[in-house]
């Protein structure tokens, strides 16, 4: 009879930890701008202004710890366009990023510069 009990209280536990629902987290994204297709990617970096572009991947580790630092450089200078680009959704036009995440920095239309990796001293620098 204990062993009925222990089974049932074991599969209800287990079903509690995978189907409960979730508590959705606030993420502040600061001054960021998120970018859905390739068209917008074009016009922001073909608006003249000084452009950063984060490319970054949901599943990427490094890229969801720089975020919250990448959203508070966006709120520090807000003279720059901060753009963030998830490969995964947006591939066209972007097929020369190797790896994620990559920063490419973007003055009067024109690529300047590139960090790829999760050093965000270099990417603060760059700006």
């Amino acid at each position: 009879m204990i062993y009925i009990f222990v089974i049932v209280f074991i599969s209800f536990a287990l079903y509690y930890l995978m189907f409960r629902t979730k508590k959705p987290v606030h993420v502040d994204t600061g001054n960021v701008v998120h970018i859905h297709k390739a068209d917008e990617l074009g016009s922001h970096i073909s608006s003249g202004k000084n452009v950063v572009a984060d490319f970054s991947a949901k599943w990427c580790a490094p890229c969801k710890m720089i975020a919250p630092k990448y959203a508070t450089l966006s709120r520090v200078y807000d003279d720059v366009v901060f753009l963030h680009v998830d490969v995964d959704e947006v591939s066209t036009g972007i097929e020369t990023v190797k790896s994620v995440p990559t920063f490419r920095f973007y003055k009067g239309g024109q690529k300047i510069d590139e960090v790829s990796s999760a050093d965000i001293k270099k990417v603060e620098y760059i700006i």
